[in-house]
């Protein structure tokens, strides 16, 4: 399943995001997020071995935007799949947003546990 659609879980996230779901061939309750700091999708070409859902931004506000409802369309998306694990993975720019969503993903009913990987997270986006 590639370019998934979202708007399902907000009319507009569409409209602030790029998302592409990759299904692996492994059966696993884990999903990676991948946060991209680029208009492309990061590590999109590798194989992880677990389900993973890429994310780019459409503005870039070092994912300070909206983040929130990002948050709220993952949560809806990973309780779909059946998901009991999250790893949120990003770098410079997306490893500020993979450190802000790996703290706010918590809240979900299915959820075990969330991981946040970050390489060198841009941690002063201030006035963002």
């Amino acid at each position: 399943m590639n370019n998934t659609n979202f708007d399902k879980y907000h009319p507009e996230i569409d409209n602030w995001f790029n998302f592409y779901f990759k299904e692996s061939n492994l059966k696993s309750d884990c999903l990676i997020v991948v946060l991209s700091p680029s208009t492309g999708f990061m590590l999109k070409n590798y194989d992880l071995m677990h389900d993973a859902l890429y994310i780019s931004e459409k503005t870039n506000s070092y994912y300070t935007f909206s983040i929130d409802i990002l948050s709220d369309v993952i949560s809806n998306f990973l309780n779909d799949l059946d998901k009991t694990v999250v790893v949120y993975v990003g770098s410079s720019k997306s490893g500020f947003g993979a450190i802000n969503l790996g703290r706010m993903q918590p809240k979900l009913n299915k959820l075990q546990k969330s991981f946040s990987l970050s390489f060198s997270p841009v941690t002063r986006v201030y006035p963002l």
